[in-house]
């Protein structure tokens, strides 16, 4: 039976050392959140984050714009922020409305790369908040499960946002890593991930990893959204470290976040 992380108790702990850290600062950190239209996910998301800035002594301002707002309106927004220097990160919530969607890029881009708080444009100075959150979460694992510094590592959904990252994050700090995509037979991705020390899965597909993709004993992270792609029950039976869904690698994605915003004042 499975170690069964509890993301929020972790995040909590956290959140109580960026509030001494930022004591210390004397000044509270300001983070410009902007939002585009009316997605109910993404407006939790939003409600969560400005709960945790404010619980770290942390200040979250929030630009929201319709769906029907114009690139250019967008870029002017970002700009002034950057030009603000009240305001320490910018971050906008993502995904963007799907007239917008293929302007993603070019809008991350727009932030000034030592604002960029979310890490998600391109040479960004910041891990994005997931990855970050994913290391964190690994690093808790290893005090629990016995695997050796560089054990194998398979990320499946390896060319998303998330996966293509943590990748060379992994890779970085010395783990052999082992992509898994959409291409290959299930075959020959259970024979990868069945195979692995630690099998970390964003593709965002429900369930659709159970206790035959997961080695004995193995460190399961599942960045999967909004339900999760590890079939949970299945899974806990095999491995030896496993993130639920709600509640695992969630908490602990917005408190990097804020991480990365107190890192953002102490630079």
């Amino acid at each position: 039976m499975a170690i069964i992380f509890d993301g929020k108790s972790y995040a909590r702990k956290v959140e109580d050392q960026l509030y001494h850290r930022i004591e210390k600062l004397g000044e509270k950190p300001v983070m410009a959140t902007v939002i585009v239209g009316e997605d109910p996910a993404s407006r939790l998301y939003v409600k969560l984050k400005r709960e945790a800035a404010e619980r770290i002594g942390a200040e979250m301002d929030v630009y929201e714009f319709p769906e029907t707002v114009s690139l250019k309106e967008l870029l002017r927004r970002i700009d002034h922020l950057n030009a603000d220097k009240t305001v320490s990160g910018i971050m906008v919530q993502l995904p963007l409305p799907k007239r917008l969607k293929k302007e993603t890029d070019h809008i991350l881009a727009h932030i000034s790369p030592e604002k960029d708080v979310d890490g998600l444009r391109e040479n960004s100075p910041f891990v994005p908040a997931t990855v970050r959150a994913v290391l964190s979460i690994l690093d808790q694992a290893k005090t629990r499960v016995s695997i050796s510094p560089d054990a194998y590592t398979v990320v499946v959904g390896a060319k998303g946002e998330v996966g293509s990252r943590l990748i060379g994050e992994l890779s970085k700090l010395g783990y052999e890593v082992g992509g898994i995509t959409h291409q290959m037979k299930e075959e020959d991705i259970i024979k990868e991930t069945s195979s692995a020390r630690v099998v970390v899965s964003a593709t965002g597909d429900s369930g659709i990893i159970g206790k035959e993709y997961i080695g004995k004993g193995a460190i399961v992270i599942d960045v999967g959204s909004p339900k999760g792609d590890v079939n949970f029950n299945e899974v806990r039976e095999i491995a030896g470290f496993i993130t639920p869904v709600p509640g695992g690698v969630g908490p602990v994605t917005v408190v990097s976040l804020m991480g990365n915003l107190v890192d953002a004042v102490e630079k």
